[in-house]
């Protein structure tokens, strides 16, 4: 699969919010709002949401 322009190919660091572990791995693309994914942390082991960015979202628009 290739990836758009403006989009990076991996994904973004997700930092626990009760530990501050960046050991997290995404858990659902959906949480309780389309606009969070659900992770779980893999050192405190406490599932969380995070709120998506536009930038992994959605691909950055050009003008041609």
């Amino acid at each position: 699969m290739e990836a758009h322009p403006g989009s990076s190919a991996t994904p973004p660091t997700v930092t626990c919010p009760y530990c501050r572990s960046t050991n997290t791995e995404l858990f659902s693309l959906f949480g309780q709002q389309l606009l969070t994914e659900q992770y779980y942390c893999n050192n405190c082991r406490t599932p969380f949401e995070y709120i998506k960015d536009d930038v992994h979202v959605i691909p950055e628009r050009t003008n041609t």
